[in-house]
């Protein structure tokens, strides 16, 4: 395992868990660090594409999850800070009196990052499921050429089986956008454009010389040798995937941004959105760990640049 405030330091900005078992009742002279460990993998076994980059389990442990993608639905968030919840009050029961420099360190991480879920749930709602920065529309691709393993026979089909599971994902990232329309969180027209450019731009070729095709057909014809591997038959799996499941799924994604486009503003920033302010307060303080103001944050800059 790799060393508890690494894990903790990425756990803590991802909601991803369904289970809600009480943890209240933690034993204060409960090694810390098995805690922590146990609090990552809790919640990394319900983000396959975490564990798919980080890989802090075997490989045997792995084997279920290299052929899933994750829940993007609103409902696993507001799960995931329950859980994060339990785990913080248990947390706060802890006696570091034996506890080691490292352990220490990374109850502080825990702590910090925890102590905000009640800003944390106030503000799930504010971000666009589907855009062209961090949008499912722009991650899935990068997932699937940049982390998913293509070594063996196993991960090819694993492969197929993410690109097959693809439409689910995107029902879930309108069905959260169409939510947050009703909120009056609405896209600025600007990032709707540029979304919808991006869109058509990944469909504008066939699904032969589609990225997610071209990378495939690659990591086969590096593999050695392998009378088990059918090489042609396993690529034509993956252009009637792309075909059936993946094209599909993103001209349903530009039919949901058009309708957005009909009614988005050309407000930009993030004062545009409910209790904008206090959202960016909340954004600042999660990114700089600090309780700055934003205007004492920038006459800072101002000074350090004028040195």
């Amino acid at each position: 395992m790799r060393q508890p405030i690494i894990l903790l330091f990425i756990f803590a900005v991802f909601s991803c868990s369904d289970n809600t078992n009480n943890h209240s009742s933690e034993n204060n002279s409960q090694n810390l660090s098995s805690f922590f460990e146990r609090y990552s993998r809790e919640i990394a076994q319900h983000y396959p594409e975490l564990l798919s980059d980080i890989q802090i389990y075997t490989e045997e442990e792995l084997y279920p999850f290299n052929s899933q993608l994750n829940n993007v639905s609103d409902s696993l968030s507001f799960k995931v800070i329950q859980l994060k919840q339990q785990y913080y009050d248990s947390l706060l029961l802890f006696d570091l009196s034996r506890a080691t420099e490292l352990e220490k360190q990374s109850f502080k991480v825990m702590q910090w990052n925890l102590s905000k879920l009640a800003s944390t749930k106030k503000f799930t709602y504010h971000h666009y499921p589907i855009n062209q920065w961090d949008g499912i529309n722009v991650s899935f691709p990068r997932f699937m050429i940049e982390t998913h393993a293509l070594n063996s026979l196993k991960d090819a089909n694993d492969y197929i089986r993410r690109l097959e599971q693809f439409p689910k994902q995107v029902q879930q990232a309108i069905e959260a956008a169409k939510k947050r329309e009703k909120m009056g969180i609405i896209p600025p027209k600007l990032i709707v454009e540029m979304t919808l450019k991006q869109l058509n731009s990944f469909i504008s070729d066939s699904t032969t010389n589609n990225n997610l095709f071209l990378h495939f057909k690659r990591k086969l014809n590096n593999y050695p040798s392998d009378k088990t591997l059918p090489v042609e038959a396993t690529l034509a799996r993956v252009e009637k995937v792309l075909a059936n499941e993946v094209y599909p799924a993103y001209y349903d994604m530009i039919e949901y941004m058009t309708s957005v486009d009909s009614i988005a503003t050309d407000d930009l920033g993030s004062w545009k959105l409910p209790n904008g302010e206090e959202y960016y307060q909340y954004k600042l303080r999660m990114q700089s760990t600090t309780n700055l103001s934003p205007d004492q944050i920038y006459d800072l800059g101002i000074k350090e640049a004028q040195r």
